[in-house]
């Protein structure tokens, strides 16, 4: 059960189908999914207090009855249902189809590379790329909202360009409703597998600007999340929005508490922090330079 205060995503499922390096989750063999009726007591809490509600896992998709799932809560009305997933099984046309139905639905789902070789690696998982692309291009068809996560991380930041390049040639823009690039959380499978994963997000930050501002270009509508203002170059500021967790996991440097950004600040991972340290944040004083 979801008992994070503020919180707004139920976990239905833990078992999934990739064994990606970078989950912030670790795998839980073995472990019982979720109730049907413990899942729907925990969609009604979270909607008596907010608009957006977010299944998520493990892999949503592989609980047979995920449409009962998204039935039950689009009767509650909510302002979105958000599906956290590796969109695998959206591969399939007569599953899309009927998913696709359920009013106010947002697909959220993460690509690693542009090619079969660093997604699957990442995703360690033979079938990913294939089965993915297919996925998104599928949902798009049926015209699902789809957010889109590029996780950066030291296995594939150095071909985020050749990442912006493959979007651009594969997928339209108004395919997304947004495209968000993120940092990994360096906890569960990523915290095993750091020496892997880890890369300093002033390193990151080196390959941002111009694929972000070439997919702006072609009408893409990108966002930051977790990229602190301090490690950006300032023609980025204005993506830096994102926040996806709560302050057990996203804090602020002491130093921060200086910076005239951080009312604006996405923060900084707290596992993050524990791995690399504090140098590279620096707060920014002069807003107007």
């Amino acid at each position: 059960m979801n008992k994070i205060k503020n919180k707004t995503f139920v976990p239905v499922v833990y078992n999934c189908n990739d064994n990606c390096i970078s989950c912030p989750v670790s795998r839980r063999y073995g472990m019982e999914n979720p109730s049907l009726e413990d899942i729907k007591k925990e969609a009604d809490e979270i909607l008596k207090s907010h608009s957006h509600i977010e299944i998520n896992g493990g892999e949503p998709t592989l609980r047979k009855d995920l449409l009962e799932i998204l039935k039950y809560i689009e009767k509650k009305n909510p302002h979105e249902i958000g599906i956290l997933t590796n969109a695998q099984s959206f591969y399939y046309n007569k599953f899309t189809e009927r998913i696709s139905k359920i009013k106010n639905l947002k697909i959220i789902t993460t690509l690693y590379g542009h090619n079969p070789k660093i997604q699957n690696s990442i995703a360690r998982n033979p079938a990913s790329f294939k089965y993915k692309i297919a996925g998104i291009k599928n949902l798009a068809k049926n015209n699902v909202k789809i957010e889109l996560r590029i996780l950066l991380h030291k296995m594939n930041y150095a071909h985020f360009n050749e990442i912006a390049d493959f979007i651009i040639d594969n997928f339209e823009s108004r395919n997304f409703n947004s495209i968000v690039i993120m940092n990994p959380k360096l906890t569960g499978t990523a915290g095993k597998n750091a020496k892997f994963v880890a890369e300093r997000i002033t390193k990151l930050s080196e390959v941002l600007e111009a694929p972000i501002k070439k997919l702006i270009s072609k009408g893409y509508k990108v966002w930051l999340f977790h990229f602190p203002h301090c490690t950006l170059p300032k023609g980025l500021w204005e993506y830096s929005k994102g926040v996806t967790a709560d302050s057990s996991s996203v804090v602020f440097a002491e130093k921060c508490s200086l910076c005239q950004k951080k009312s604006e600040c996405s923060g900084i991972w707290k596992s993050y922090l524990d791995f690399f340290g504090e140098n590279e944040f620096m707060p920014v004083k002069d807003t107007g330079k």
